[in-house]
């Protein structure tokens, strides 16, 4: 699965040139949802448990388990969001009949892309 991911991201720069800027800007609204939902979901975490979000983190092992938390959790949060947005997107292009739910699933999960989307030459 990571293998593929990576495959077709690489095919991101053989995109025509309408189809990068949409996928760039599904992206760019995946990454703002995620962060969004991310901060949120920390911050209520936080609340939930008691801790101070306004105190600082002493104490290296309470340092490390907070960066780590932190990094990770804004990272899966961005991951999630990016999912809504391109799926989202694919099930308004399955709507349109401009999708088949293999690429639906392919572009919400795996950043597959359309054969028609990519660049003549490639």
């Amino acid at each position: 699965m990571f293998k593929q991911l990576q495959i077709n991201l690489a095919k991101t720069n053989l995109l025509k040139p309408k189809y990068y800027t949409l996928t760039s800007s599904i992206g760019l609204a995946g990454v703002f949802v995620g962060l969004a939902l991310g901060i949120v979901l920390l911050l209520s975490l936080a609340k939930a448990n008691g801790i101070d979000t306004e105190a600082t983190v002493t104490g290296g092992l309470n340092k490390a388990i907070m960066l780590f938390s932190v990094v990770f959790g804004l990272s899966f949060s961005i991951y999630i969001g990016c999912v809504i947005v391109a799926g989202l997107f694919s099930v308004v292009m399955l709507i349109l009949n401009k999708f088949t739910i293999k690429q639906a699933v392919g572009y919400t999960f795996l950043s597959s892309f359309p054969d028609d989307w990519l660049k003549e030459n490639s």
